[in-house]
C-alpha cells in the first residue's frame, strides 16, 4: 500500500509531496529529516541497477520506490516489501508521468510543478495511489 508520493529535483528540492491514508491511526509523518535521508540514499544508489531500497526509521520500516525522468525523481514509499508490489509501483510512477506529460502536451517540465501546482494536483488525485 502507497504511504506516500515524494517529487523531488537532483538537487534535493521537493516539488511534490502526497500522503495517502487510509485510517486515522495509520499517520505517516513525512518531515524533513526523512525527505533528506531519502535524498542521500538517491545519491548513492542512483547508479546501480536497482530502482528501490529500504530506509529504517525509530517508527517502522519504508520502502522507497523511484524512477528518475529528466531532473525530477519520483518516489513512492511503502511498508511492506513485496517485489510484485514494487513492479507495480515504478508502473504507477509511469503511468502518472505518463498522464502529466500528456496534460501538458508532452512539453512537461519542473516548472510545471512550480507554477501549475494546482493542475498537478489534479493529475495525482485522478492516480490510484491508495
Amino acid at each position: 500500500m502507497v504511504k506516500f508520493l515524494l517529487i523531488i529535483n537532483q538537487k534535493g528540492i521537493v516539488r511534490l509531496v502526497r500522503e495517502f491514508n487510509t485510517r486515522f491511526e495509520d499517520t505517516f509523518f513525512l518531515n524533513n529529516e526523512l525527505i533528506y535521508g531519502i535524498y542521500q540514499q538517491l545519491n548513492n544508489f542512483k547508479n546501480k541497477s536497482r530502482n528501490y531500497f529500504q530506509i529504517h526509521t525509530a517508527e517502522r520500516d519504508i520502502t522507497i520506490q523511484y524512477r528518475q525522468y529528466a531532473s525530477l525523481y519520483f518516489i513512492i514509499g511503502t511498508e511492506n516489501n513485496d517485489t510484485k508490489s514494487i513492479e507495480e509501483n515504478l508502473i504507477l510512477i509511469h503511468e502518472l508521468v505518463k498522464e502529466i506529460d500528456t496534460n501538458f502536451q508532452m512539453k512537461s517540465c519542473e516548472l510545471d510543478f512550480i507554477y501549475e501546482y494546482d493542475k498537478i494536483n489534479k493529475i495525482v488525485d485522478q492516480m490510484n495511489f491508495i
